[in-house]
C-alpha cells in the first residue's frame, strides 16, 4: 500500500513540470498571437482650415496650430498664393536670421545704418531698445542666433491707445519672460500681416504688442 502511494505521489510530482511547462507555452502563444494582430491606431490629421474657421472655433488665448491655418500671401509678383501659416512664420524666422548676419557683418556701424537693418524686420519703426539689443546680439552670436516659435495662439485681448495704436494680449506665454527679446507676428482682421516688437507686462506676465491693424491670430517669437 505505502509503495503505491509512494509511487502514486511520484508521478504527480513528475508530471507538474510538464504540465507547468505546457501551460506557459500555451500562455506566451496566446499572448504573441495578440501582439501580432494588435493595431496601433494612428491620430486622425486635420484639416487645414481659413483664418476666420480658426478664430471662430479656437477660445480667446487658444493655442493654434500654426501647420493648419490657411491663408494668402501676396508673392513677388503681386499674386496672391495660398499657404500656411506655419510655413510664412518659418520664411520670417530665416529672414531674421539673415538680417542679425548682416548687421555681424558690419560690426561697430553707425546708429543709424544698424536701425535701418533692424527695421527691416518690422512692419513699423523698431523702438531704440529693441534695435540696440538686436545689434548686442548679433555682435555677441552672430551666425549662431536662433529665432525660436514659441507658439501661435488667438489674441486673448485687444484695447486702443490714445494714439490710435490696437494694444493686443497673447495672454502668458510659456517660457517667455521679461528679458526675453521677443517679435510678434500677426494675421489681423483685414487679412493684413505685421511684425512687431512684443514686451511682457511686468504685473501680469502677458505678451503684448501694438499693432496698426486688429490681429486675430498672433504668433510669438523669440530672438536668442
Amino acid at each position: 500500500m505505502k509503495r503505491k502511494a509512494l509511487a502514486l505521489g511520484l508521478a504527480l510530482v513528475l508530471s507538474m513540470p510538464l504540465s507547468m511547462t505546457a501551460l506557459a507555452a500555451s500562455s506566451s502563444t496566446s499572448n504573441n498571437s495578440g501582439n501580432q494582430t494588435q493595431e496601433t491606431q494612428q491620430p486622425a490629421k486635420e484639416t487645414p482650415k481659413s483664418v476666420d474657421e480658426v478664430v471662430k472655433s479656437t477660445p480667446a488665448g487658444g493655442a493654434v496650430k500654426a501647420e493648419n491655418v490657411t491663408l494668402a500671401v501676396a508673392g513677388a509678383d503681386g499674386t496672391a498664393k495660398a499657404t500656411t501659416l506655419n510655413a510664412v512664420v518659418g520664411d520670417k524666422q530665416t529672414e531674421v536670421k539673415a538680417v542679425v548676419a548682416a548687421v555681424a557683418a558690419r560690426p561697430g556701424a553707425d546708429s543709424v545704418q544698424g536701425a535701418a537693418t533692424v527695421n527691416n524686420m518690422l512692419t513699423g519703426t523698431a523702438s531704440p531698445q529693441f534695435t540696440a539689443t538686436v545689434v548686442a546680439l548679433a555682435e555677441t552670436k552672430g551666425g549662431s542666433m536662433v529665432v525660436n516659435k514659441m507658439g501661435s495662439v488667438k489674441t486673448a485681448a485687444v484695447a486702443k491707445d490714445a494714439l490710435g495704436n490696437t494694444i493686443a494680449s497673447a495672454g502668458v506665454v510659456e517660457h517667455v519672460t521679461s528679458g526675453s527679446l521677443i517679435m510678434w507676428m500677426s494675421v489681423n482682421v483685414a487679412g493684413s500681416i505685421e511684425y512687431v516688437e512684443g514686451v511682457v507686462d511686468p504685473v501680469t506676465g502677458a505678451v503684448m504688442g501694438a499693432f496698426k491693424g486688429t490681429p486675430s491670430i498672433i504668433t510669438v517669437l523669440v530672438l536668442a
